[in-house]
């Protein structure tokens, strides 16, 4: 049976409460029944609510009651969630522009599952069904076009019969990018799904194996995708070196699908042992998720390192090189600066969305986020295919031109 303690009548109240609530309803009738309240009919109080988790009785205002935080997977319920009465009868807000009522939860979490909470359970909820529809709709729209573009190149490369090592380097680093658009692709329409349906159908995530088998693949081809670039870099050094491509394509192939296997093998490990939520629900917020985000990042790094060297051997021996060879290698760098951008920008509005989650952020700034994010994960396919057209494909002249005016700027 549930039980309730008032422990001071003054500025601070304790209520412990052992269940947790279905409904308002459901806490009416409990305060009613277990908890006495002096009836001063000029006295101003916070009615009853709920905020889904635990029951709030009816407070005085200028006070703040509290009572042990939720039985919930990382909550410590050996301390305390609190809430606030205004003097003026209403529950306390944490933003001044916000009206909904807050409960304050940082107490009976971790600093891991702190993060995972506070982002997913207030910021992520100021964002309206509507605002997550329509990002929803913008991931469709762009893992589409991606889609699209990928498989016109592809088919197009086929038709023209091109070849060579970098055209190897470009079909691996096309079937990452499809890979990872067609996971992303049905996340996002089954995210849409969930919110038209007000969350009554059955999805991937109701099915956590089929869950976690979505996230390892998805972060197999975030992963590929990057090291498969940083190859794209090291291509160009080797062809300013005048070292065959030839050589290396057997530890390109290793390098650039048997690095993420092992990234992903440990993250695995390390998220049986330590995450039992369904879907390893926000490994993204914990320390684990730099298992992930380091080959990305040493990536990035070594890819600016070759094309630093690329640009600087170009702008040394240039003169005493082939001008067709030099644009190709020219080319080349410039498509793989693109690529490093766009990727960079990706990897840093992760960690952004995994830092912001230390603090409170308004609803323009969160919606500004998610946006941004939604927009450069999923058009991340159909910008390298532009790359590809502009400044890689064999035998079209069109674009040289205008490339050709960019190359006093970077070399």
């Amino acid at each position: 049976m549930s039980t309730a303690v008032d422990t001071n009548t003054d500025s601070n109240r304790t209520v412990v409460l052992s269940s947790r609530p279905k409904s308002l309803e459901e806490c009416i009738s409990k305060f009613d029944h277990e908890l006495e309240l002096e009836s001063d009919s000029e006295a101003i109080y916070c009615n009853v609510t709920t905020d889904s988790l635990l029951c709030w009785p009816r407070t005085p205002a200028g006070t703040t009651t509290s009572q042990p935080c939720p039985s919930l997977e990382g909550s410590d319920t050996t301390k305390f969630a609190y809430r606030s009465c205004d003097l003026n009868g209403e529950w306390s807000s944490k933003w001044d522009d916000d009206s909904s009522a807050w409960t304050n939860y940082t107490q009976c979490y971790s600093s891991e599952a702190e993060l995972i909470f506070q982002f997913d359970s207030e910021n992520i909820r100021k964002a309206s069904a509507e605002d997550l529809t329509d990002s929803s709709i913008l991931g469709i729209c762009g893992l589409s076009m991606s889609l699209l573009a990928i498989f016109f190149t592809l088919a197009y490369v086929r038709y023209k019969k091109y070849s060579g090592p970098r055209m190897d380097v470009y079909r691996n680093l096309f079937a990452t990018l499809v890979l990872e658009a067609s996971v992303k692709l049905s996340f996002q329409i089954i995210l849409l799904m969930v919110w038209l349906e007000d969350g009554l159908v059955v999805t991937v995530f109701d099915i956590p194996h089929l869950c976690e088998v979505f996230v390892v693949i998805l972060e197999f081809a975030e992963i590929t995708t990057y090291i498969w670039t940083a190859l794209h870099g090291h291509l160009s050094y080797l062809e300013v070196k005048q070292y065959d491509p030839l050589k290396v394509q057997v530890l390109y192939a290793v390098l650039g699908w048997g690095v993420p296997i092992i990234t992903l093998a440990e993250w695995l490990a390390v998220q049986t042992a330590t995450n039992d939520a369904p879907c390893w629900y926000g490994y993204r917020f914990q320390q684990s998720a730099w298992i992930l985000e380091l080959p990305r990042v040493w990536a990035l790094i070594c890819s600016l390192v070759f094309l630093a060297y690329t640009i600087w051997s170009l702008n040394e021996t240039g003169h005493m090189r082939d001008i067709s060879e030099v644009h190709m290698i020219k080319r080349s760098t410039l498509a793989c600066l693109a690529y490093i951008f766009f990727l960079t920008m990706s990897l840093c509005t992760s960690l952004v969305l995994a830092n912001l989650a230390h603090n409170s952020i308004n609803k323009m700034h969160l919606l500004a986020l998610i946006y941004t994010i939604t927009f450069l994960t999923s058009f991340r396919g159909l910008f390298f295919t532009i790359g590809y057209w502009l400044w890689e494909n064999q035998g079209r002249n069109w674009y040289q031109k205008d490339c050709n005016s960019l190359y006093p700027i970077i070399f």
